[in-house]
């Protein structure tokens, strides 16, 4: 979670969406709008679509290792079983003023589906494992091979396409526009 005055926004998350393994994360960008508890910010971000071969995810143990440095001159590594998927520099707290640290299965927006009478079957996820740290080594083994994939430059791996969604307005819906990957080896 990112944190300003109140909660801003969910930070970078590994979803399962329609079948599909996706990476979010928040751009810099972002607008404010009034709900029934004050303010709600709304981020653009980045979705990151994994191929197919990731779909054998589904249904075994998965190593993911997420590296982060919190500020306007950030950067945010993903790492799927020591392979390096995604790794993007740029503003990644979006005005926010202070991190915490959140995980969990979340099914957000079920409501619309459930009333328009779709049966959303059970999911089981179990975790290991699951920490935080300073450094790399407090959490993993193989830290040399992971950081030596880094190239200080924003990057995908193993990817069929990266959008970049812009939410909603109150006189126009949302948009995502596809930044070009992979014909664009540097959609961020």
């Amino acid at each position: 979670m990112l944190y300003g005055k109140p909660e801003k926004a969910v930070g970078p998350s590994f979803n399962y969406n329609n079948n599909k393994f996706i990476w979010l994360f928040n751009g810099p960008n972002y607008r404010v709008t009034k709900n029934e508890v004050g303010e709600q910010y709304n981020f653009e971000h980045y979705v990151v679509h994994f191929d197919k071969k990731f779909k054998p995810l589904k249904g075994k143990w998965v190593n993911i290792l997420v590296n982060a440095k919190w500020a306007k001159d950030g950067f945010l590594h993903l790492w799927i079983d020591g392979k390096l998927r995604s790794s993007y520099f740029g503003d990644v707290l979006g005005g926010a003023s202070s991190v915490r640290f959140k995980f969990g299965p979340y099914r957000n927006y079920m409501t619309a589906a459930t009333d328009k009478g779709l049966k959303i079957k059970d999911a089981i996820i179990r975790y290991s494992n699951v920490g935080k740290a300073d450094t790399c080594d407090e959490l993993w083994s193989g830290c040399d091979e992971v950081k030596g994939q880094l190239k200080n430059q924003s990057q995908v791996h193993g990817v069929i396409g990266v959008a970049l969604c812009k939410p909603a307005d109150e006189d126009k819906e949302g948009t995502c526009e596809d930044l070009g990957y992979p014909g664009n080896p540097k959609p961020f």
